[in-house]
């Protein structure tokens, strides 16, 4: 049951956005303009009411004196999220502050742990996508692999993989192109697994060659896949994940958005796109509790790679300072990480695994 007070000085108020799952409420209590004391109560049961008097001992109360800005105030309320049980917005003075349930991704336990949590990975049936669907597995997530109609059999070869170690998978397959579609997998995918808190973006392709030979049908492809595609996905997750209490959205951005590369041209714009997209995507949403990040993997040996010819290959070991290409499973780390609590602070980053091709 929620509780809300107002002075002459200021509006304040409390709105439910998921009463019927509020097992607790909280309750600040306004006396003037920051200038008094504020009660705030983490236990729907504790009873008591905005009369300056301290809470009895042993209830689950705190006064907090001297609040003299609205900053200040946030701060505060920010602080102690960790406890509070509820979905409830905070209004005040402007200024709107989201309790997330149980702050999902609060350090409760190990901090780079996923248990409980529920992953979806498109692009998943091979390289990057298949590393990060075992990794966050081995983390403790329920995954969902997701890939092209065309890679069933890849995409319950992995499912396979994550079960055979002890790990929950689902498998769907669809083409991220065709928009239409998203939202109804996405809804299958949290249905099956019982929610849906972390998405890997990681769907893509590349078209290398010539930038002056490049095709218009070539260019339209890769941007559709590498960018339209993530957008729409990403969209999908959030629409979901804002209705329930929150969430992660992890894209796979590239190297080649910091650091461009030969024959890459089209591959290169999409992944700078992504790259502001996520960005954009994450100050808009993390006030809704969605972090949006990306990682930017360096060269790494995957099927995308497989036609690249020799003398880039040469020109590839040479320029980066770890000597090689990266394995896919050299990224997937990065991936667990921004899904865990250990990344609850990490907002619009794009965290570069390249083997120190940038630095270098």
């Amino acid at each position: 049951m929620l509780a809300t007070s107002s002075s002459s000085r200021g509006a304040f108020a409390v709105r439910s956005l998921a009463a019927a799952r509020a097992a607790s409420g909280v309750c600040v209590f306004k006396a003037g303009r920051f200038s008094s004391s504020a009660i705030l109560r983490a236990d729907a049961t504790c009873g008591c009411r905005a009369n300056r008097r301290p809470p009895a001992t042993g209830s689950s109360c705190r006064i907090v004196r001297a609040i003299t800005s609205a900053r200040t105030l946030k701060m505060f309320l920010g602080a102690i999220t960790r406890r509070v049980q509820t979905c409830d917005t905070l209004v005040l003075h402007g200024i709107r502050i989201y309790f997330h349930e149980a702050r999902r991704f609060q350090m409760q336990t190990a901090p780079f742990r996923l248990d409980g949590k529920n992953a979806l990975v498109t692009g998943a049936a091979q390289g990057i996508g298949r590393a990060v669907a075992l990794a966050l597995a081995s983390a403790g997530a329920t995954v969902s692999v997701t890939d092209v109609p065309s890679k069933e059999s890849q995409i319950v070869s992995v499912c396979e993989e994550v079960r055979a170690r002890g790990g929950t998978a689902f498998g769907y397959g669809f083409d991220v192109t065709h928009t239409a579609v998203i939202a109804e997998v996405f809804e299958k995918a949290a249905a099956d697994m019982g929610g849906f808190d972390v998405l890997v973006n990681n769907a893509g392709v590349a078209a290398r060659g010539p930038a002056i030979e490049q095709t218009e049908e070539q260019w339209d492809r890769v941007l559709s896949i590498n960018l339209k595609g993530m957008f729409f996905c990403a969209q999908a997750a959030a629409r979901y994940m804002k209705d329930h209490g929150g969430g992660r959205i992890i894209n796979t951005g590239s190297q080649v958005a910091e650091s461009a590369r030969v024959w890459n041209a089209a591959y290169t714009a999409s992944k700078g796109g992504v790259v502001a997209m996520t960005r954009g995507l994450a100050v808009e949403w993390v006030q809704y509790g969605i972090n949006v990040n990306a990682v930017g993997p360096g060269p790494v040996e995957t099927e995308l790679v497989s036609d690249t010819p020799d003398h880039i290959e040469a020109q590839v070991a040479h320029r980066s300072p770890i000597g090689r290409r990266l394995d896919p499973e050299d990224i997937a780390g990065a991936f667990v990480y921004l899904a865990s609590p250990a990344a609850s602070g990490v907002v619009g980053h794009h965290l570069l695994v390249d083997g120190g091709w940038v630095a270098g």
